[in-house]
């Protein structure tokens, strides 16, 4: 293989690379499937009383059937303290993709709620608040009260969306902390877009290869 030949291949293998890391993880429809547990540390901001703090674990899930639209995202908080969670926030969502909003009844298992269980998931504890839900441009914000110790009803965000990532959380008391959950990743126009950014690495490539062949 000549080095022109060596670096059409190499060239190619990047942009295979990159169109990969562009569609990233989707979902099909159909019978309700669960992606997930992933759990993450509620970490407090610098601004909290205790700067750096883990404060609790949010842990997410992405549904698939549940919601005829879309994918459904699901959230759910343990408070460590040092206080009570007033609200939790999810911004990464684009106002328009959010079909609805929800919670579980106080200590609604997950099969009761959505049909199916969900690794790593819990019923709501004792005393926990079900949250009232917000649903604003770009965020979904669940406002309630979940005292110290206890376990969030299970949060729920319905949406027209296809493929996710993760994205960061906030659950807000006297102090806002931030973990990493199961989020939305840019819809097909967006990864277009992005793919269009690959043509001029293509282009240069077959030019070089052109070039090698009329020699």
């Amino acid at each position: 293989m000549n080095q022109t030949m060596k670096k059409y291949t190499k060239q190619l293998a990047i942009a295979t690379a990159v169109a990969a890391l562009a569609v990233s993880a989707s979902v099909s429809q159909g019978a309700v499937t669960a992606t997930g547990p992933l759990v993450n540390n509620l970490i407090q901001s610098a601004t909290s009383p205790t700067p750096g703090a883990v404060a609790g674990t949010v842990s997410s899930w992405v549904l698939s059937g549940f919601n005829a639209a879309g994918l459904t995202f699901v959230y759910q908080i343990t408070d460590n303290g040092p206080d009570s969670v007033l609200a939790a926030s999810f911004s990464t969502f684009p106002g328009s993709a959010i079909v609805s909003t929800g919670t579980g009844a106080n200590g609604e298992t997950a099969s009761a709620l959505f049909g199916i269980a969900l690794t790593g998931g819990s019923s709501a504890g004792a005393g926990t608040f079900a949250y009232n839900t917000v649903t604003g441009a770009g965020a979904a914000t669940f406002n309630g009260n979940l005292p110290i110790g206890d376990i969030s009803d299970y949060l729920y965000i319905n949406t027209d969306l296809t493929s996710y990532g993760t994205g960061i959380g906030n659950e807000i008391d006297n102090f806002t902390a931030g973990g990493a959950i199961y989020a939305p990743i840019p819809e097909p126009t967006t990864i277009v877009a992005g793919a269009l950014m690959l043509l001029p690495l293509g282009i240069g490539a077959m030019r070089s290869l052109r070039k090698d062949r009329t020699v």
